[in-house]
């Protein structure tokens, strides 16, 4: 079974890496470069979608994420070269499985990726 990845950046660079990886394993990646894109992809979907949001490019706040669809199977990952963004304590927190940090870790990403796809996700 393919898993989709649904890539929230409106920056290509970190979507090259991570393109590459899927293309080795069972991924398709979706680029989306908007915020507001990806939340109706997310609720228009009763599959689970691994979705990583770059949280440098991206006006995000709590709100946004509170208002996302809890759909069962879907995880929500940030992208960041920051390790903390005070603004986004509680979305990552609450709300984001794992933030991966830039440059890739292409062996992070990796495990991330297949463990969500054999796994599914839970927050908890």
């Amino acid at each position: 079974m393919v898993t989709p990845i649904l890539l929230v950046t409106p920056d290509h660079a970190p979507s090259q890496e991570i393109m590459r990886l899927a293309g080795d394993q069972a991924f398709t990646v979706e680029l989306c470069a908007s915020a507001e894109k990806a939340a109706g992809i997310l609720s228009a979907s009763s599959k689970g979608i691994i979705a990583i949001f770059d949280l440098d490019r991206l006006d995000l706040d709590e709100r946004y994420f509170r208002q996302l669809p809890k759909t069962p199977g879907h995880c929500l990952m940030g992208l960041s070269h920051s390790p903390f963004h005070p603004d986004l304590k509680e979305a990552i927190g609450r709300h984001l499985i794992a933030c991966l940090r830039k440059p890739i870790d292409t062996d992070e990403l990796r495990f991330l990726l297949d463990s969500f796809a054999k796994n599914g996700c839970a927050p908890e």
